[in-house]
């Protein structure tokens, strides 16, 4: 008998690509994916563990998951299962733990006919790798495809290479030849994803190598890179970007702080003014360049004067929108144990105001584009209104009683909405 199995994935792009691959991996193992159709007899739960927040919402999931049907099983896999192990065996209905370096076999682990509890998180590798699954969802336009794990920054707030490992970098020809896959099942979309995705290396080819690789292959579609930290490498896209018209005008590069002795406590390796110089690169080179960063607010030591400092930093930067988090001391992280703590509300003040700020910003960028076209990917409609996605990241909807899924189309800009444009098809 089939077993049905349903998925739940937290936290980041690179959980969402390897999500993809583990559902292929369910499929050849004879297993039904019911995540349209409600909870499975199995839910595998892809884990985050960023924030202490993330494991409180994981506790709430698993009790909201065993209220609604008493006879599931859960498997935690991923970030939360590195930090955690055996401890969340003693959450209820969980069956199966398995760590980032072992999640990949988890098709085989759960098709053995064997219910005693498991606890597998296996040393993870500094080697290159290669994905045995296609990272392919069906019922998506975009796809989210892993070119590279772990992190050799360590940041002193971070916890990300303690359960992600050493950075390492995907196979070269094994990437291209999932791209030559994807694009077969007519994907319009390709996001390079990784935990430091501008540290991609493999076969002597960078990340902009890689870039220019894929881009030249003869087939409609578009490039878009997932968020990359501030490195070197970022001068040769951008100049990549300004002349490669398959590449999305999009950039992510976390800030953190607009002051350089918060920067100096976190172990960033760069400063405020060497952020500036890479976003008014992009800023004044790519047209119509949507940018977006990270703050975190409340980094211990941070006081009224630092944080006015990344206040008035980003103010004058053309960033397009900002995700702001509340710093989350974690766990065998440096800054753990750093003095000069940020009171709670301090913190829930002053990501407010940045938060309001960012929300300026998100609609001056839609604004400019009154008027304008853009090119958008279609991805679902409803009652003949149809949601796409700019390349430079901006949601478009319009009326159509066509169907536009999976089509990149021109679009006139008419209105601004909160989290979104209107617009109208210009050929219909």
């Amino acid at each position: 008998m089939k077993k049905n199995i349903s998925f739940i994935t937290q936290g980041c792009r690179l959980n969402q690509s390897e999500t993809g691959s583990l559902k292929q991996g369910f499929i050849q193992n004879g297993f039904i994916i019911t995540d349209s159709e409600g909870i499975g007899d199995i839910v595998v739960i892809n884990t985050c563990t960023v924030t202490e927040k993330s494991e409180t919402d994981l506790r709430r999931l698993i009790n909201r998951l065993v209220r609604e049907k008493p006879s599931v099983k859960i498997a935690i896999i991923g970030c939360q299962a590195e930090a955690g192990k055996e401890k969340l065996l003693e959450f209820p209905n969980v069956n199966w733990v398995v760590g980032n370096a072992g999640k990949m076999n988890l098709p085989e682990i759960l098709s053995k006919e064997n219910d005693k509890p498991l606890v597998e998180v296996p040393t993870i590798s500094n080697e290159s790798f290669v994905s045995e699954n296609s990272s392919m969802d069906k019922e998506l336009t975009r796809t989210n495809l892993k070119v590279q794990d772990g992190c050799d920054c360590f940041c002193s707030y971070c916890i990300v290479p303690y359960v992600r490992g050493r950075a390492r970098s995907r196979d070269f020809t094994d990437i291209l030849k999932e791209i030559n896959h994807l694009l077969t099942h007519d994907y319009k979309e390709i996001v390079l994803t990784g935990i430091n995705v501008g540290k991609y290396s493999s076969s002597g080819k960078n990340l902009n190598d890689l870039i220019s690789t894929i881009t030249e292959i003869n087939k409609d579609f578009r490039l878009r890179l997932s968020s990359i930290e501030p490195e070197p490498i970022l001068d040769s896209i951008i100049s990549n970007m300004t002349i490669n018209k398959k590449i999305c005008r999009f950039l992510h590069v976390p800030l953190q702080s607009g002051d350089d002795s918060i920067l100096n406590l976190m172990g960033r390796k760069y400063s405020a003014e060497a952020f500036k110089d890479t976003i008014m690169n992009a800023y004044s080179n790519i047209p119509d360049v949507c940018l977006g960063t990270d703050v975190i607010v409340g980094f211990p030591g941070e006081t009224e004067e630092s944080f006015r400092k990344t206040y008035d930093f980003v103010s004058v930067l053309p960033l397009s929108y900002m995700h702001v988090f509340s710093y989350s001391p974690r766990p065998n992280t440096k800054s753990f144990g750093f003095e000069n703590s940020v009171d709670k509300n301090t913190i829930k003040e002053r990501s407010e105001l940045l938060r309001k700020l960012s929300e300026t910003k998100r609609k001056k960028f839609f604004e400019k584009f009154k008027g304008k076209i853009l090119e958008v990917l279609f991805e679902e409609g409803n009652n003949d209104v149809w949601n796409g996605l700019s390349d430079n990241y901006i949601r478009v909807k319009v009326s159509s009683k066509s169907n536009l899924q999976n089509k990149i189309l021109p679009v006139k800009i008419t209105s601004v909405g909160n989290n979104h444009v209107n617009g109208d098809l210009v050929f219909e």
